[in-house]
């Protein structure tokens, strides 16, 4: 399996709704564009959302995010709408 170079992964924007511990943030924040709020202007970069159980991603918010890819949940995806993921082919985990 071809893994993307560092060059191409660090056009991925990431949405962080929750911060990770600090030192796994500032090694991945090498690579990645962190965003904790969706920036003015439009999130059409953005192709992952990091969370935890506080936030919910239902389909009006997996719609407003058109790039997204992948949608990661620390403790469960229970409050992730997985319908809408399955019609998008994100992948939640």
């Amino acid at each position: 399996m071809d893994l993307p170079s560092i060059t191409a992964m660090e056009s991925l924007g990431v949405l962080l709704l929750h911060p990770m511990n600090g030192y796994l943030e500032q090694e991945l924040d090498r690579v990645f564009r962190f965003w904790d709020s969706p920036p003015d202007g439009g999130a059409e970069f953005l192709r992952a959302v990091v969370g935890n159980a506080g936030y919910n991603a239902d389909a009006a918010f997996i719609d407003a995010l058109p790039s997204l890819e992948n949608v990661a949940s620390s403790v469960g995806i229970d409050r992730v709408d997985l319908t809408k993921c399955r019609e998008r082919g994100i992948h939640a985990h």
